[in-house]
């Protein structure tokens, strides 16, 4: 078909001597443009276009990282690009069938991977789902798809981020020690104050500045947020033009003071907003907060000091001369049209990319390490490729024996007398009933060396697509030659297996059968016979735990009681002064006393802050931070009490996070929500739960909570060969409350579901 269409356009498009001379050479790469467009849905149809891919920490500097892949598609990996330092070595390939993994090793020689590393995948593929087992045991899943120049992984959301308050303080105050030459612009204020005021009222000036950033973490913890980074910076330039214009007309600038500080309030609450990325605790926040605060802080004073040694040292300058406030105001408007062209109007309003601070720098390693393809291998079809197919599908909590019969190897098998080469619809109930029963009678398997008998088998006749195998609903009239019939035998578990093995005795006269065998973290396949008939399979992914369902138990805020203390310390004292002694106030050592208790309050303000236990208090309305997070726990809590299949244990499970009224609502919303329609119910085990936005939180009552929220729930599920990737988002009005200590969903309102993918 596909040569027959080739040559009929190679022949009607080229008329001419020159256009034929010109097809000779074109004609074989349309003959397999033709190839690869007409026979790619059929020969791919069992790929999804999703690679699995396994990254295992073995020592602090080494990793091994292993793909799996069909075969056909050998030629279109290449090595990943890492971040700078890593390299790529001992690169190997095994077969299995039409199924290959890649495996290599990963190392550096000073340093492990860090939640700032990005990995970049150079492959020609849809998406990764990807699962990195940490050196501590943890195991994480990640699921990215392609851009255009790859697939990036970032690391930090395949590994636990635990920021302590040393790591912080470090990396938030470098963060701010960056900022501070960004476009020179606190070079320029601070240039411009010291041409102001060349003398010691320069650092008074610089004090405010730094009380102004402080003041921002009061309002950062009441919720109160600025604008863009970007937009402080412009405020400071605005500043730098007033003090130059009165500079230029040898006046002093009224309110100098007080635009200093607001100013500084005003930077300091727009790199609070920034922040709102950063998948800090409030705690965290504020201790960011002042980390970068005082790295600008620091160039402020020790800029500051070195433009005032700079003029004393130079006093035959006159400072007050009308060209230099003209270049301080010239300079500052000159930054601000660079901000509006590079920034603004480019839409570059973000100012410190968080998400690239790290090791981001990419570089391809060595080439001698290839890990490429090959010729000459098979591909997969989207057909049955043995009359008898057998496939295992592993899954927390659950292990499922599929097979998948031709109607003609059916008939050998029974010994059925048919008709027209038909199976009629009236015989069919018997004939799946006969074949389970010989299935179940010949199955022994064990898991983790234990025998374990089918909990469910069931048999149907199906059909085999593009989109998988479908259980077909009604019986009717099957063809031999056509009919397919679909086994399932299920075997339940307490927790993710290390191995299963089982020995198969049923095969065809060609004696051969195809085997898959997939679970959440690898894809592999294998040919079995009467010589070889042993079926083994291991995880990848050694001694992995299925995360623990635990109960959110309600966690008292921790109070910054020593800064407060300190200000009512210093409120009193202030009021004392001001009605009995208001002579004190002028003296300096008393103003130095008020000034050391405001800034050892602002120094104390991010770090101490003890708990209080407070659980005869009413708690008050969550913040947003702390609703997103309280709320994606609840809700991954509820959508992985449906790994387990027994709905005792369901329920039991589900009622750590939900109250006894809503159990068997939520148990019948949900059961539905991630099954696979028409897959012989089949359902997804659910790999993360991301809350996209809250919208509104209020408080009902004490302790009574509801909030407007939208999440998106992604999950996975092996069928007959196939993993099934699916997606939904919801957006639901959903009340949680505080009983016994424990957050718990006590209602959830659906506005809004729909299917992503």
């Amino acid at each position: 078909m596909t040569k027959l269409l080739a040559n009929f356009l190679t022949l009607h498009l080229f008329d001419n001597a020159y256009l034929k001379s010109l097809n000779n050479r074109l004609r074989p790469i349309l003959l397999l443009i033709v190839i690869f467009c007409f026979s790619s849905p059929e020969l791919y149809a069992d790929d999804p276009g999703i690679a699995k891919v396994r990254l295992i920490q073995k020592s602090d500097t080494t990793y091994i990282f292993e793909v799996d892949i069909p075969q056909v598609f050998l030629g279109s990996f290449k090595e990943p690009i890492l971040p700078q330092g890593f390299n790529i070595s001992t690169p190997s390939r095994e077969f299995q069938s039409e199924w290959v993994t890649l495996k290599a090793e990963i190392s550096s020689s000073n340093r492990g991977f860090e939640a700032e590393d990005v990995l970049l995948l150079p492959w020609a593929r849809n998406a990764v789902d990807i699962t990195a087992q940490w050196l501590d045991g943890k195991t994480f899943k990640g699921f990215f798809t392609r851009t255009l120049n790859g697939i990036h992984v970032p690391l930090n959301q395949i590994m636990e981020v635990q920021y302590s308050t040393t790591d912080l303080l470090k990396t938030y105050f470098v963060t701010g020690l960056k900022h501070y030459g960004f476009k020179w612009i606190h070079v320029l204020f601070v240039l411009c104050l010291v041409l102001a005021m060349p003398n010691r009222k320069a650092y008074r000036m610089l004090l405010y500045f730094a009380l102004g950033q402080m003041t921002a973490m009061l309002l950062a913890e009441m919720r109160i947020i600025g604008f863009e980074l970007l937009f402080g910076d412009l405020v400071v330039l605005l500043l730098v033009i007033y003090t130059s214009y009165h500079l230029y007309r040898a006046k002093k600038a009224p309110y100098l003071p007080a635009l200093i500080f607001f100013t500084a309030l005003i930077h300091g609450l727009s790199f609070g907003n920034e922040l709102q990325t950063e998948n800090l605790l409030m705690t965290q926040r504020i201790q960011a907060m002042f980390a970068f605060n005082l790295a600008i802080d620091l160039g402020n004073y020790s800029l500051g000091s070195l433009l005032l040694i700079v003029v004393y040292r130079i006093k035959r300058i006159s400072l007050r001369s009308t060209y230099l406030p003209m270049i301080t105001g010239s300079l500052a408007v000159f930054c601000i049209l660079f901000l509006f062209e590079d920034n603004i109007l480019a839409d570059k309003k973000q100012t410190l990319d968080f998400q690239n601070s790290g090791q981001e720098v990419m570089v391809q390693t060595s080439t001698n390490n290839r890990i490429e393809g090959a010729t000459g291998v098979s591909k997969s079809k989207g057909f049955m490729t043995s009359p008898i197919m057998v496939f295992l599908s592993v899954e927390p909590y659950e292990a499922r024996k599929e097979i998948l019969i031709k109607g003609s190897e059916l008939v050998r098998i029974l010994k059925l007398k048919t008709k027209k080469n038909m199976i009629p619809a009236e015989q069919q109930e018997e004939i799946k009933a006969r074949l389970e029963q010989l299935i179940s009678t010949s199955d022994t398997t064990y898991i983790n060396n234990h025998q374990i008998k089918a909990e469910k088998v069931n048999v149907n006749f199906v059909t085999l697509g593009r989109g998988g195998v479908s259980i077909k609903e009604t019986a009717v009239d099957e063809d031999i030659n056509e009919a397919i019939i679909g086994i399932s035998l299920n075997y339940l578990m307490d927790d993710y297996p290390d191995s299963i093995r089982f020995a198969w005795h049923l095969f065809p006269d060609n004696h051969e059968i195809d085997l898959s065998m997939l679970d959440p973290h690898a894809t592999s396949a294998d040919i079995i016979c009467p010589d070889n008939n042993m079926v083994t399979w291991e995880s990848r992914i050694k001694g992995f735990k299925v995360p623990a369902i635990e109960p959110i138990e309600v966690k008292n805020r921790p109070i910054p009681i020593v800064s407060y203390g300190l200000w009512l310390i210093l409120a009193i004292v202030f009021i004392i002064l001001w009605y009995y002694r208001r002579e004190k106030l002028e003296g300096s050592k008393n103003r130095i006393c008020l000034l050391s208790l405001l800034i050892l309050g602002f120094a104390l303000f991010p770090f101490a802050r003890p708990v209080l236990a407070m659980n005869a208090i009413s708690h008050g309305k969550p913040s947003v931070e702390k609703g997103e997070r309280l709320l994606g726990d609840l809700l991954t809590n509820v959508y992985r009490a449906f790994d387990r299949k027994q709905e005792d244990v369901v329920y039991d499970r589900l009622a750590m996070s939900v109250t006894n009224e809503q159990l068997v609502e939520i148990y019948l919303q949900n059961r539905e929500s991630m099954a696979l329609e028409n897959r012989g119910g089949a359902r997804a085990t659910v790999d993360e739960v991301n809350i996209t936005e809250l919208h509104k939180l209020s408080k009902l009552e004490t302790n009574i909570y509801k909030v407007d929220i939208e999440w998106k729930v992604r999950g996975s599920v092996n069928h007959f060969g196939h993993t099934h990737y699916r997606q939904n988002k919801y957006r639901a009005l959903v009340t949680f409350i505080i009983e016994k200590n424990v957050w718990k969903i006590s209602d959830i309102e659906i506005l809004d579901a729909r299917r992503l993918y």
